[in-house]
């Protein structure tokens, strides 16, 4: 479970932030939206915090429902994934040319989008 630890991570005079929840397809999960990192590693965090943090390790260890479920395909993803992956990885993509076939990732974002709007115009 040593790789579910979502916080800093310190080797000597290094620090990097280590988010497994960003990274659930490799680990064999359904990718879902993950956190924002702020809430997994405080970021003013000193050396020794961030020490003590890690020695603690379990009690920083995604639960279940964060890892959420296995995935049996590789791109599997939790609804509503690919939209937000395309509003906040991707704010500057270039629409695809008009008359060029959506691919399967950008199909679900429009659907998704499509059903917010048709919702809001029910209410």
């Amino acid at each position: 479970d040593v790789c579910f630890y979502s916080g800093w991570l310190r080797c000597g005079h290094f620090i990097a932030l280590h988010l497994p929840e960003r990274v659930l397809r490799q680990f064999g999960f359904t990718q879902t939206i993950p956190r924002l990192p702020s809430q997994a590693a405080d970021p003013l965090a000193k050396r020794g915090h961030i020490s003590a943090q890690f020695g603690e390790y379990l009690d920083r260890v995604l639960t279940p429902e964060q890892r959420g479920l296995g995935a049996i395909y590789p791109w599997y993803a939790a609804p509503g994934y690919m939209r937000w992956y395309f509003l906040i990885s991707h704010p500057y993509m270039r629409p695809l040319p008009p008359g060029e076939p959506l691919r399967p990732c950008e199909q679900e974002a429009l659907i998704e989008e499509e059903a917010e709007m048709e919702g809001a115009l029910a209410t």
